[in-house]
């Protein structure tokens, strides 16, 4: 089954697919401007498909580097993630303060419990490396 961050990836790559289509339209002056498209198609790139890949590296890579199994999917990260990154697509472009407020919360919030997760990687003490802790921290400070 392939991997539901990637899927997500994908499905943010094809709006920004759609959203330049758009753009292109409005140029063309077939379809009326969208005062913040410009910004929409930003945020589908930088926080729809970079931060779903993201969210799906990072506890594979940091479990790497640790020595540690693959741990599986944390559901709860993955649907507070995209809850807020929906709510965020949503308010962006209407404008809602309300809708950009709490889909950044969500992500935010998503974020830190990535965090966590990648803390809770750490191996134990006797077995802990070097190379493990520091590939760890710099996943964590790669998603603060």
């Amino acid at each position: 089954m392939p991997h539901p961050y990637f899927l997500m990836s994908l499905l943010y790559l094809s709006l920004v697919a759609l959203a330049a289509l758009a753009s292109l339209l409005t140029g063309l002056e077939v379809i009326p401007l969208f005062g913040s498209l410009k910004w929409l198609r930003v945020h589908l790139i930088t926080l729809g498909a970079f931060s779903e890949i993201l969210f799906g590296l990072a506890p594979a890579l940091a479990a790497s580097v640790s020595g540690l199994p693959r741990p599986k999917i944390r559901w709860d990260i993955w649907m507070t993630q995209n809850a807020g990154l929906v709510l965020l697509l949503i308010g962006i472009p209407s404008y809602t303060r309300s809708l950009i407020f709490v889909g950044g919360t969500l992500i935010f919030v998503a974020g830190v419990l990535l965090i966590q997760q990648l803390i809770d990687l750490r191996p134990d003490q006797a077995a802990q490396n070097t190379r493990g802790t520091q590939g760890r921290i710099f996943y964590i400070t790669g998603v603060s």
